[in-house]
């Protein structure tokens, strides 16, 4: 088996289908691969409608949400392909580039962990998905002012220079790549498990190709093989609950990369600037603009899940 992919979904019927679509469509007989979809106890017919319209795809139903890192291990361990593909059940494949750029240049280049591929938006304008190793201080900008209004990211990764060209396709060698589209060859797997299993979602991604980068391995985007992506297809229906799975995530990346002193600061530092948050709102909006009530809601909602573990 050439090539294993992986699919988690959580009441994401719609998109799921027309995310396997795609890949049905945009994978030919050339290539030896398999499909896994983790259905994560969705409750609107997803597991049902891949039975249904998809009989040759290989099925996990879990009883419950285990996450979407603990649900990607799942799959890993039954699959069998030399390169494991992860995609969003909110992504579909726009051409064949998977089959014809990615896996072949990954397959010649040994010196290549992880690759990713070209992301787009519903309305065809480029998406972010490869971005800068986070430090401490965006850490904080981003569970603070990030949460107020967006500040903006940026996205170039550690180089702006080409990592060099492939057949006239540009490839940059980059920090970490997004995992709603992420391939990694199967010898990077430690215990036939790709991610951490203490996160839930959120930050597997850079742990996973930090990793990758500290074993010898590259990390490249390729500006080809196009991937649609409707953001946020599971995690947008539970808004509050993903900000805060986020940020027990970035907990564990705080203490994975500094250290359990650095942990204690940066708990103590956002915990401080969310109770200055929570009472300015809360007296600015005295229940007349909704917006900063939400706010406020959103922060009060953090400081009682701060200690989630």
């Amino acid at each position: 088996m050439k090539l294993s992919i992986i699919v988690v979904s959580w009441n994401t019927s719609e998109l799921l289908k027309a995310c396997l679509e795609s890949v049905r469509l945009n994978l030919s007989g050339k290539t030896a691969y398999e499909v896994i979809v983790v259905d994560n106890a969705s409750n609107d017919g997803s597991a049902k409608m891949v039975e249904m319209l998809f009989p040759g795809v290989r099925l996990i139903k879990n009883t419950k949400n285990r996450g979407f890192g603990e649900a990607v291990n799942q799959a890993a361990k039954i699959s069998s392909g030399d390169f494991i593909l992860l995609l969003n059940s909110d992504a579909q494949l726009l051409d064949d580039g998977l089959e014809t750029d990615l896996l072949p240049f990954i397959s010649q280049d040994p010196t290549i962990g992880v690759i990713t591929g070209k992301m787009v938006d519903p309305s065809n304008k480029p998406a972010p998905c490869y971005f800068a190793f986070p430090k401490f201080w965006n850490l904080v900008k981003a569970y603070t002012l990030d949460l107020l209004c967006k500040i903006g990211q940026d996205v170039r990764g550690r180089s702006i220079n080409y990592y060099l060209q492939w057949e006239g396709k540009k490839i940059w060698e980059v920090d970490w790549v997004s995992g709603g589209y992420l391939m990694l060859r199967r010898c990077l797997l430690k215990d036939d498990e790709i991610f951490d299993q203490r996160l839930f979602m959120y930050f597997e991604d850079v742990l996973l190709c930090r990793k990758v980068q500290e074993l010898g391995y590259k990390t490249v985007y390729m500006e080809t093989a196009p991937v649609m992506h409707i953001h946020g297809g599971s995690a947008k229906k539970i808004k509050k609950e993903t900000t805060c799975f986020s940020f027990e995530s970035s907990r564990i990346y705080i203490l994975e990369i500094y250290s359990d002193a650095i942990l204690r600061l940066y708990d103590l530092m956002l915990r401080s600037i969310w109770y200055i948050f929570c009472i300015s709102f809360s007296l600015a909006s005295l229940g007349v603009i909704p917006r900063l009530k939400e706010k406020a809601n959103l922060f009060f909602y953090l400081l009682k899940k701060e200690k989630l573990n």
